[in-house]
C-alpha cells in the first residue's frame, strides 16, 4: 500500500505471507514439515527538501522464518524415530539515505542496522534429542551497524564511480565455551566507464570487501553435539579487479566482461577435518583462494520482429593450498563453462514467441576431497509465449526442456547434507519435459 501524504512525501507498506506445507527435498534426509514466514516493509521518502537533499529515503523492515525438518515420511523414522530440527529465523533493521547532486557529482550518503537471530533445537519423537540440548545454533544475534558514502562523477566522456562504507559486527551466543566474535570490516570500490565514442564505452574497476563468518559456519553442532561450526574463523576479506568494454552500433550490441578476485581466509567446509572416536565429522576452516572469469554476452536484431541474444560464462576457482589433511586445491561450486542463446519474434506488440537453448560443458574441475563429483555436459531448448490483452489481462504460457533430457546443474559439495548411498552422494537431476501456462490480470 501507498499513501502520498504530499506531493514531495511518501508512506509504503508492503507485507507478504507464506505458508508451505510438507516440502520435499529428494537428495536430503529430511523433509520440511512447513515453511512459514512473515515479512514486513515500511518506508518513508521526502523529495526536494533543499539544496543538499534531493531524496530522503527511510527504511524499516522485519522478517520470521519458522522452518522444521524432519524424517517423519521417511523409512528411517521407523528404526531411529522421527528425528526434527527446528529452525528459526529472525531479522530486524533499517536504513536512512540521503541523495543529492552539485556541479557533476551525484552523491549518495547513509547509515543502516540490523539484527538476525538464528536458533534451532533437535528433536526425538518431539522431545528434546538427549546429545542436542545445547542447540544446533543457540540463539545466535549477529548485529550489524554500517555507514557508507557514494559518489558518481560525470567529467565529458568519463564516469567515476566511488563508493566506501565501514560495518561494525557483533555476533554473539549463550552457549559456554563459544565464543562472541566482533568484527570491523572496511570496504570500496572505484570504477570508471570512459566512452570512446558514440558505440564503444570501455569499463575497468577495482574494490575490496569483507565477510563476516554467519552463525553457522560459527556455531554450528550435529545431533550429536559435535562441533562443526568454528568459532576461530576470520572474515573473508576480498579484492577484486575488472574490466571489459561495451559495444552497440545499429542491430548490434556486445559486451564483455573479465574478472579476478582474490579471497584472503576465505570461509570453505572441510569434510575431513575432525576424527572423533574413529569416526570423520567436517567443519569449517579459512583458506586463501581466488576466482577468475569471462562473461560474454550479446545481441542482434535481423529486423522489426525478429532478435537474437545470448550469453557465455566461464569461471575458475582454486585455492592457495587445500585445506587440513587434503590434496585437491580446486574450489567448491565453481560451475562450468555455461551458454544460453535465444530467439525472440514478436509478429504484434502484444505477442512474442521465444525459443531458448541453455547449455553446458562437461563439469570435471571439482573438489573432490568433499564430495563434488564430475558431471555430464547437456543442453536443453525451452519454448515460451506471452500473449497480453489490453493493458490488463495477460497469459504465459510454455513448455521447459522440451526434448526431456535428463541433466544436473548443482553438485554434491558435502557442505550440504545430502543422501549417501555406499560412498556416493546422491546427484539430484533437474525436471524433465514441464509445461505450464500463466494467467495475470492488472489493475
Amino acid at each position: 500500500m501507498g499513501y502520498y501524504i504530499t506531493d514531495y512525501q511518501t508512506l509504503k507498506f508492503s507485507y507478504t505471507a507464506n505458508r508451505s506445507q510438507d516440502i520435499l527435498y529428494p537428495n536430503t534426509p529430511m523433509d520440511a514439515d512447513y515453511d512459514n514466514s512473515d515479512l514486513y516493509n515500511l518506508e518513508y521518502e521526502a523529495r526536494e527538501l533543499g539544496d543538499f537533499s534531493d531524496k530522503l529515503n527511510i527504511k524499516y523492515y522485519h522478517t520470521k522464518v519458522d522452518h522444521p525438518m524432519s524424517n517423519q515420511n521417511r523409512l528411517s523414522s521407523n528404526s531411529v524415530g522421527v528425528i526434527k530440527h527446528q529452525l528459526t529465523t529472525e531479522v530486524n533493521g533499517g536504513k536512512i539515505s540521503n541523495k543529492f547532486a552539485f556541479s557533476n557529482h551525484k552523491i549518495e550518503i547513509g547509515a543502516d542496522y540490523s539484527k538476525r537471530n538464528w536458533d534451532g533445537l533437535y528433536y526425538k519423537n518431539d522431545k528434546l534429542f538427549p546429545a542436542s540440548k545445547m542447540h544446533s545454533i543457540w540463539d545466535v544475534d549477529t548485529t550489524d551497524f554500517g555507514v557508507y558514502f557514494k559518489d558518481q562523477i560525470n567529467l565529458e566522456n568519463f564516469v567515476w564511480d566511488f563508493g566506501v562504507r565501514y560495518d561494525k559486527f557483533k555476533i554473539t551466543t549463550p552457549r559456554i565455551g563459544d565464543k562472541d566474535r566482533n568484527f570491523d570490516a572496511l570496504s570500496g570500490n572505484l570504477r570508471v566507464n570512459y566512452l570512446l565514442n558514440s558505440s564503444v564505452k570501455l569499463f575497468l574497476g577495482a574494490g575490496s570487501g569483507c565477510r563476516v563468518p554467519d552463525g553457522k559456519e560459527l556455531y554450528y553442532r550435529n545431533k550429536m553435539g559435535i562441533a562443526i561450526g568454528n568459532d576461530d574463523l576470520d572474515g573473508v576479506r576480498s579484492y577484486e579487479i575488472d574490466g571489459g568494454f561495451e559495444y552497440s552500433y545499429n542491430e548490434i550490441a556486445l559486451k564483455l566482461k573479465g574478472f579476478y578476485n582474490y579471497l584472503k581466509d576465505d570461509i570453505l567446509y572441510n569434510s575431513t577435518a575432525q576424527n572423533i572416536g574413529g569416526k570423520i565429522y567436517g567443519q569449517y576452516e579459512n583458506v586463501d583462494a581466488y576466482i577468475y572469469g569471462v562473461e560474454f554476452s550479446g545481441g542482434y536484431k535481423f529486423s522489426d520482429t525478429l532478435s537474437s541474444d545470448f550469453s557465455l560464462a566461464w569461471l575458475r576457482g582454486k585455492k592457495d593450498k587445500p585445506l587440513k589433511g587434503q590434496t585437491d586445491k580446486d574450489l567448491p561450486e565453481i560451475p562450468p563453462l555455461r551458454v544460453t542463446f535465444g530467439i525472440d519474434y514478436t509478429p504484434t506488440d502484444s505477442l512474442t514467441f521465444r525459443t531458448e537453448f541453455q547449455g553446458s560443458s562437461r563439469w570435471s574441475i571439482i573438489d573432490s576431497d568433499n564430495g563434488e563429483q564430475e558431471l555430464s555436459g547437456w543442453g536443453v531448448v525451452n519454448l515460451k509465449l506471452k500473449k497480453s490483452f489490453g493493458d490488463n489481462f495477460e497469459i504465459i504460457a510454455g513448455v521447459d526442456n522440451l526434448l526431456d533430457q535428463k541433466y544436473t546443474t548443482s553438485n554434491t559439495y558435502k557442505d550440504l547434507t545430502l543422501i549417501t548411498g555406499g560412498d556416493e552422494v546422491m546427484k539430484m537431476n533437474e525436471p524433465g519435459r514441464y509445461a505450464y501456462i500463466n494467467f495475470r490480470y492488472k489493475f
